[in-house]
């Protein structure tokens, strides 16, 4: 999927830029929000939250559902209800 990395790299630009744009005391919500560690530098509190979100990929969420990356369990539920109206 093509579009997948280049809608990701936007989307992680836009995360970037609203991040970048709330106060201090907004990033530590932020970050509360998602039990990060809280810290005084600005910088590094919006870098803590942007790694969280690329680890735990909330911006597959935001995707339109045909640029979703599938799961290894998704394609085995696909796969099996294939396999089982196959075999009736």
């Amino acid at each position: 999927m093509v579009g997948t990395r280049a809608t990701r790299i936007l989307a992680g630009k836009m995360e970037r830029a609203r991040l970048e744009a709330q106060t201090l005391d907004e990033l530590r919500q932020e970050a509360l929000k998602y039990q990060l560690p809280i810290s005084s530098d600005r910088t590094r509190l919006i870098e803590t939250i942007l790694l969280h979100f690329e680890q735990n990929s909330p911006l597959d969420k935001m995707l339109p559902a045909t640029q979703r990356p599938r799961t290894h369990s998704a394609r085995s539920r696909i796969g099996s209800g294939h396999a089982e109206q196959s075999g009736q």
